[in-house]
């Protein structure tokens, strides 16, 4: 049976990075989301604020369907404030252990408590 990790390093930063973003890892689509490697050492989603620039946003993130933890499970969540005219935000979440567990998850992104965008990625 494997446990969830536990977010080890998760932030929404309210900044634009300050260089160019390092590549991801070699990954394919399948109709539930991206798929990564199990041993893919953190993820970090960059969500274009667009005309909520000036909202606060929170990312939360799920087992969605995780082999040995309950379905729709809450990792961990962070939220930020952002200023006027702030293009994006990002939102990293990487595990206390590798590997993680298989399965799906999620990423929910909200503005000022509505739902604008979830992202699904599968871990193989």
């Amino acid at each position: 049976m494997h446990l969830l990790p536990r977010a080890g390093a998760i932030a929404a930063l309210a900044l634009l990075a300050p260089g160019p973003l390092p590549a991801q890892p070699t990954r394919t689509y399948t109709p539930d989301g991206f798929e990564f490697p199990l041993s893919t050492p953190r993820f970090t989603y960059h969500f274009a604020t667009g005309s909520r620039s000036g909202s606060r946003f929170e990312g939360t993130w799920f087992a969605e369907t995780v082999e040995g933890v309950p379905s729709d499970q809450r990792i961990d969540s962070a939220s930020v404030d952002t200023k006027p005219g702030q293009e994006s935000v990002f939102f990293t979440l990487a595990p206390t252990r590798t590997p993680w567990p298989p399965g799906l998850y999620r990423l929910e992104i909200r503005a000022d408590g509505q739902l604008v965008h979830q992202e699904r990625f599968v871990l193989r």
